[in-house]
């Protein structure tokens, strides 16, 4: 397997890097994240519809909202706030927060050796997870587990 890094600088000097090469003005950061899922989703664009049903910024589900719903144990959302990028936002939040949780806990108690291989033990998951190379990889060497 090959490794690239991608490109994460924001307005800064691109001679700056990390020890794996990754160029870095600052670290990346959960809010990245979530800004990147709304981009890919919709463009930022809040009155986005998707062909099945997914409407708003981060092209939500009524799905998506009852688990949501489900995760905090009341029905905080609508199905309205699909259409509201800041409560969209938040359901992405604790959605993310919920189910990465799980992942981390995969990630570290049982495929620490991924981090060990890599040499990027110094990375947080937001990394791991903003850089789709070392994803890549993730990816292949836990569903090769199964």
């Amino acid at each position: 397997i090959i490794l690239e890094p991608i490109d994460v600088v924001r307005d800064g000097d691109v001679s700056a890097s990390d020890p794996n090469g990754l160029p870095r003005e600052s670290e990346a950061t959960f809010d990245d994240l979530l800004d990147a899922i709304e981009w890919v989703e919709s463009k930022g664009d809040p009155v986005a519809v998707g062909k099945n049903g997914e409407a708003g910024a981060y092209q939500i589900t009524e799905r998506y909202i009852d688990d949501v719903n489900r995760i905090l144990g009341k029905n905080k959302y609508t199905y309205e706030d699909k259409w509201n990028s800041d409560k969209s936002r938040q359901m992405v939040q604790i959605y993310l927060i919920r189910h990465m949780s799980y992942v981390y806990f995969l990630l570290f108690n049982r495929f620490s050796c991924f981090f060990h291989i890599f040499n990027v033990e110094h990375l947080s998951f937001v990394d791991v997870i903003l850089n789709r190379n070392l994803l890549s990889a993730f990816t292949f060497i836990f569903l090769e587990s199964f």
